[in-house]
């Protein structure tokens, strides 16, 4: 309302005065719950039950340029991510369509502005996700803007499907009592998953926060209740101190 009084739109914002005895809703946290992080293994299994479920192949985003050369899978080497294809729905977008390319997480592609945060990133992944890749491409090949994984019409894969997907995905991969508790509920799980793993094995935190694409204090609030082993290092800590002569 502020806004559209700025732009001329209303003479006054019509909700300046709130009304008596409302206060605003408190900000949800922004922790993860550990409930929903599975083990390195989980994970694993569940990515490869991915590709038994349907026949087709799905990923919003992701173009060839992006991948490099994919050399032989000896080595780690790195994604360079530009841009996000984002889910906005037709009547949000300004050419119709139902994602909007933007860049990453506020980030403009080419700004000139010299304190801008830069367009992209770059992200180390392992030698078996090349493989993957290359015979992925070897078999499908590429759209005409270059996309690796889209829908039959060469669009990016609606948020529904990737929904689906998973939703078979867990129900092969966990058992009753997994399947109903809120383990890897989500696809964007499979994020949280992969950051907590790098934060449990010791990386340092601004490199797992460069390739997550967001600052260290984000990572530290977001993250602070899925990093095992550090309990146990400190209630040792004070053990000892306590036990000092």
């Amino acid at each position: 309302m502020s806004y559209a009084v700025r732009k001329k739109h209303l003479e006054v914002n019509p909700l300046d005065r709130l009304p008596d005895g409302w206060t605003a809703p408190a900000a949800p946290a922004d922790a993860i719950d550990p409930r929903a992080i599975g083990s390195p293994e989980l994970v694993e299994h569940m990515l490869e039950a991915c590709a038994t479920i349907g026949t087709t192949d799905a990923a919003p985003g992701g173009r060839r340029a992006d991948c490099g050369r994919l050399r032989a899978a000896r080595r780690r080497v790195g994604l360079t991510i530009s841009d996000a294809a984002i889910t906005a729905g037709r009547a949000y977008t300004d050419d119709g369509l139902a994602h909007e390319h933007r860049g990453l997480k506020g980030r403009t592609r080419g700004r000139p502005n010299t304190r801008a945060r830069k367009p992209t990133r770059r992200v180390p992944i392992p030698p078996e996700l090349v493989i993957m890749l290359r015979e992925h491409i070897a078999r499908f090949g590429t759209g005409p803007d270059g996309r690796i994984f889209r829908s039959k019409q060469g669009n990016p894969i609606q948020a529904s499907s990737w929904s689906q997907v998973w939703a078979k995905v867990r129900a092969a991969s966990l058992d009753d009592e997994q399947h109903r508790s809120p383990l890897m509920a989500r696809p964007y799980d499979l994020r949280h998953a992969g950051v907590t793993r790098r934060l449990n094995e010791r990386m340092p935190q601004a490199s797992v926060a460069a390739w997550a694409g967001h600052p260290v204090e984000v990572l530290t609030r977001i993250y602070t209740h899925v990093i095992t082993g550090q309990d146990d290092a400190l209630i040792a800590q004070m053990d000892a101190y306590r036990r000092r002569p």
